[in-house]
């Protein structure tokens, strides 16, 4: 018999050992319940807000149970000691052992799998993350089943190796996050070194980095010779101290050139862990050495492991790009003074110390020289937008370019300090935003128009308040081809007062609107997929009109259908929130959807029998009495925002205009503070501001620079981000699925293999 088919049948030998054992049938549905319960349930897959699967949340419960079940699948290894008898090297035996068990943990890990394709009935799979994230877990599991049949070389005692195995591996998975409890000093490097978990934490993102692949197989090999030579010299051999030395250097010295010599490939879906081509070719267009330096706090290093996703993708992108050079810097070794001349601030983040609870400060910033001039980002802790932080600024400081925007509040509801969020958003997004005096708007957008060639874009917040003129001014300035995004409605609402509605009767704007092809409906837009938010429900919350509710008797969570969030869709790839929308007639073929309401949404008449200054009743506790598909109410799907562009001509004047480009939102609270900071709840939901920076970008031109900015966590749960009906049938579905028809199928082997074994033993 040949050596090697005498090899494979050993290993046939070592897998049946474990299909004629039901026990690790039963671990395989232990294994598989707790990765589907863990990730459905306890990490909140249908409550939290998402835009994709997020599979490091699965792959990383792995350890968590893989502690426990590598000691189990490696347990029984001592009562074949039968096979040490074999012609074979003991290397050969523990290879053949080491086989069959990543061999059944990688059909527990295909088992467990049909969790995340479940989950892709849901939202997108991130099919890179996933090869990576498996490719990366079967190494970790070939690295601990490794450490695991040297570690039963020590101990005989199947209970004690039990204990002890699961022991070790759980301390050397978790040892990196020590420096989070105790201060470390320099240990913590050394730490992150053996930790297993953190070389698997790239792979689990979607990186594939030969340094972590490399670390898991080399002490795989170092764990099995280990392993050989201790059975080995149980058996009688001897080897020299010498030669096991020499063997440990060997391996010391691969691991040393695999983490000077590697290759690391981002293949997740979004590119969030490098840069892509357009930052580079900017990067290589300018003409001096682009100098970055990065200023960071050590704690924040041994806190949080994402700033090595930030080191990893700096050093990437200078070594892609021959002319941009990283220095990395101990921000507490410098200058205070220094720093804050520099734009760079401490931020303060909890740490445990101790026993105790401590608040430090910690830099982390970006500093981007070129030909004496200087941009800084000043604090970042992830790589969510550091690609797009760092293009806009190489932008600025290669070609000049300063995007630049303009902001108007035209409404009676409406003061500078009621979208100051605005302000600050677009100002971290890299745009000078100027506030247009509302006294002196038609001589303020003459000066811009002649102050250069390109014409920045405009926001209007609101236009009750517009005067002919100034809505005049205003047709002018878009019809010259300047972009303008329109945030308004025919309706104002009391977002501080009781929410009552009124018609606004004599706005100026509206009639430019309607000249471009966007009518305004007596309307309001209602949707089942809406904000779920506290709300104070007061003493006269059951009055006639329902809409004063500022008492004070208790705060509950309501469902409120007039605050729609839209569903992502193909311009609004987060989705964003309306407040009190009206639906828009789209009559002219300039005038294109932009984003629209859900097929389960409907429309609120306005109803005259009100008192005077309501139409609507807007009280969150009486709303959903109101109307039930009644009088006031019909069932429709609505359009609450559009794109104009083309060719457009003038209300007010003759000018026309053959580039033309208007966003219009029919939700004058759209950028409110107020408003944003109700239906954010605790967390906050800036997807409203993003949606209005990427429009920007988009219609200044900025299409490749759009492109880079990665998309929120959406703030809705997943059930608010696809319609009722599809969603509770594919929720029965994927539950069937995964907590039924995969367990059926795992303990019907047994079952069938025993059933077998009787009729054979019948015959």
């Amino acid at each position: 018999m040949k050596r090697k088919s005498a090899f494979f049948n050993l290993l046939g030998i070592e897998i049946f050992s474990y299909l004629i054992n039901p026990f690790y049938f039963f671990l395989a549905l232990i294994f598989h319940l707790f990765l589907a319960g863990g990730f459905f349930f306890a990490g909140q897959f249908f409550l939290t807000g998402v835009e994709r699967i997020s599979l490091n949340k699965f792959f990383y419960l792995i350890p968590y149970i893989s502690c426990f079940v590598f000691p189990t699948l490696t347990i029984n290894i001592k009562k074949r000691d039968w096979q040490m008898t074999l012609p074979f090297s003991q290397f050969k035996i523990n290879a053949a052992r080491y086989c069959a068990a990543l061999i059944v943990y990688s059909v527990y890990l295909l088992f467990s799998s049909v969790t995340l394709f479940c989950a892709s009935a849901f939202v997108p799979f991130d099919a890179g993350s996933f090869f990576t994230g498996f490719a990366g877990i079967v190494f970790y599991a070939s690295l601990s089943i490794s450490l695991c049949i040297f570690l039963s070389n020590y101990i005989e005692n199947r209970a004690a190796f039990f204990v002890a195995s699961s022991l070790i591996l759980t301390s050397i998975n978790f040892i990196h996050l020590l420096p989070l409890y105790f201060s470390s000093g320099n240990l913590s490097s050394v730490f992150k070194a053996v930790s297993f978990a953190w070389h698997f934490d790239g792979a689990g993102k979607g990186i594939f980095d030969t340094r972590d692949f490399a670390f898991f197989a080399i002490f795989t090999i170092a764990f099995l010779k280990l392993a050989s030579y201790s059975e080995e010299n149980k058996k009688g051999v001897r080897y020299s101290k010498k030669n096991i030395f020499t063997v440990i250097l060997i391996f010391v010295f691969l691991l040393l050139d695999f983490s000077k010599i590697y290759i690391r490939a981002d293949l997740s879906r979004n590119k969030q862990y490098s840069f892509s081509k357009y930052t580079q070719s900017l990067a290589r267009s300018a003409e001096e050495n682009i100098q970055i330096t990065y200023y960071r706090s050590p704690e924040l290093s041994r806190m949080y492991p994402q700033v090595r996703d930030i080191t990893d993708m700096l050093q990437e992108f200078c070594a892609s790009c021959g002319n941009v050079s990283l220095r990395i810097v101990n921000a507490e070794g410098e200058d205070k003074n220094s720093l804050l001349q520099l734009g760079i601030r401490s931020y303060q983040i909890q740490s445990a110390q101790k026993n105790k609870i401590e608040y430090t400060d910690v830099y982390s910033a970006l500093v981007i020289e070129y030909l004496g001039k200087s941009d800084v980002i000043p604090f970042l802790i992830s790589t969510q937008n550091l690609e797009y932080d760092i293009a806009f600024r190489l932008d600025y400081l290669i070609n000049q370019n300063v995007r630049r925007a303009f902001i108007l509040c035209g409404s009676d509801n409406y003061t500078q300090k009621d979208f100051s969020s605005l302000l600050q958003w677009l100002s971290v997004e890299g745009f000078s935003v100027s506030v247009i005096d509302n006294n002196n708007v038609s001589d303020s957008l003459k000066k811009i128009a002649v102050s250069g060639n390109s014409l920045p874009p405009l926001i209007l917040c609101g236009s009750s308040r517009l005067s002919e003129n100034d809505a005049a001014a205003i047709e002018d300035y878009a019809l010259r081809g300047a972009p303008l995004i329109v945030m308004t409605s025919i309706y104002n609402a009391r977002l501080t007062g009781d929410w009552g509605i009124e018609r606004n009767y004599g706005d100026k704007f509206i009639p430019v609107l309607k000249r471009w092809g966007a009518v305004f409906d007596e309307a309001i837009a209602a949707d089942i997929s809406n904000v779920r938010a506290s709300f104070h429900s007061g003493s006269d919350a059951g009055s006639d009109n329902g809409n004063d509710f500022n008492g004070g008797e208790r705060y509950e969570y309501v469902n409120y259908p007039l605050w729609i969030s839209i569903l992502p869709q193909e311009n609004v790839r987060e989705g964003v929130t309306v407040f009190w929308p009206v639906p828009l007639k789209l009559i002219s073929e300039n005038a294109k959807p932009l984003f629209v309401t859900s097929e389960y949404s409907w429309q609120f008449l306005p109803d005259y029998d009100l008192p005077y200054g309501q139409m609507y009743i807007t009280n969150p506790f009486e709303i959903a009495k109101a109307y039930k598909q009644g009088e006031y109410s019909k069932k429709v799907k609505s359009t609450v925002a559009c794109k104009i562009e083309g060719e457009l001509s003038g209300y007010y004047g003759n000018k026309s205009c053959g580039n033309a480009n208007v966003i219009l939102i029919s939700d004058q609270y759209f950028a409110n503070d107020l408003a944003l900071a109700l239906s954010g709840g605790e967390t906050g939901d800036f997807r409203n501001l993003s949606f209005i920076s990427d429009a920007l970008l988009r219609l200044g031109g900025n299409e490749s620079l759009a492109e880079l900015k990665k998309p929120l966590s959406a703030s809705r749960p997943v059930y608010d981000m696809m319609d009722p009906k599809n969603y509770y049938s594919r929720q029965k579905a994927v539950f069937l699925i995964v907590f039924v028809l995969v367990p059926l199928l795992i303990i019907s082997v047994p079952v069938f293999a025993f059933l077998k074994r009787r009729r054979w033993n019948r015959i």
